[in-house]
């Protein structure tokens, strides 16, 4: 993969927050560059990359010799929910709330993973709050369950995934405070919030649909992914009970 480009003197600079998690600690870097070359030791790393645009993941796809395949699949912004084999990687996109919105105007943020023998790279363009609480998690780990990678990963995905659980909550119950209130009124603005509570509501359960059914697919095979090791199949097993 070819270098990045350095940004022209008055051109807008790219946000950019990297944090690295690995046995030797959890740190927060000013730079994807600096991020890589810290994870592209011996040791098993995880990489965290909040950016909007495609600098960080270039530059550490470049140090790290992540594939052209990966790499693309980690920038596109026409993600769906899904878990997926590459040449070189496990990579799985998973939708994660943004937490400002309302939940009937949520969009959904993806957050995109990748794995490999050596590290896992997750990358959202959003703040990702529950990331952050997932790091803590990490951080909490014997040391021997920091280095196993398929762990970690099935970790991340694990908090992810349950993140849906009060969403739906809340939704539900907005639909049934809404059912109250129609017995006695019914103001013009409510079909609106009811049409974007229905359509939240789909994208949830399409999302954990396609996402439950990528997971079915390799399950049987899982262990000879890339990435992946003995006994990873205990952890596939939770998530497909999530997704049903």
């Amino acid at each position: 993969m070819s270098s990045m480009s350095s940004t022209p003197a008055g051109s807008a600079v790219t946000p950019v927050r990297v944090w690295v998690a690995s046995p030797a600690g959890c740190r927060t870097l000013a730079s994807a560059a600096e991020a890589a070359r810290l994870a592209g030791g011996d040791s098993f790393a995880w990489i965290d990359l909040e950016e909007t645009g495609d600098a960080g993941t270039g530059q550490i796809s470049e140090v790290l010799d992540l594939g052209a395949e990966t790499f693309e699949m980690l920038r596109r912004a026409d993600h769906r929910p899904r878990f997926m084999p590459l040449a070189d990687a496990i990579y799985a996109a998973v939708p994660a709330t943004a937490p400002s919105a309302s939940p009937a105007d949520r969009l959904p943020e993806y957050v995109c993973l990748a794995l490999t023998e050596r590290f896992l790279l997750t990358r959202h363009s959003t703040p990702c709050p529950v990331l952050a609480e997932i790091r803590d998690q990490y951080s909490s780990l014997p040391e021997e369950a920091k280095t196993d990678g398929p762990a970690v990963l099935f970790m991340v995905l694990d908090g992810l995934v349950r993140e849906k659980e009060p969403q739906l909550l809340s939704l539900g119950a907005r639909l049934n405070e809404i059912q109250v209130m129609l017995r006695t009124s019914s103001p013009p603005e409510v079909h609106d919030e009811i049409m974007g509570i229905l359509r939240a509501l789909t994208e949830l359960v399409q999302g954990l649909t396609w996402y439950g059914s990528d997971l079915d697919d390799v399950a049987g095979t899982i262990e000879q992914l890339p990435g992946m090791r003995g006994g990873v199949n205990e952890r596939v097993r939770p998530l497909l009970l999530q997704c049903r």
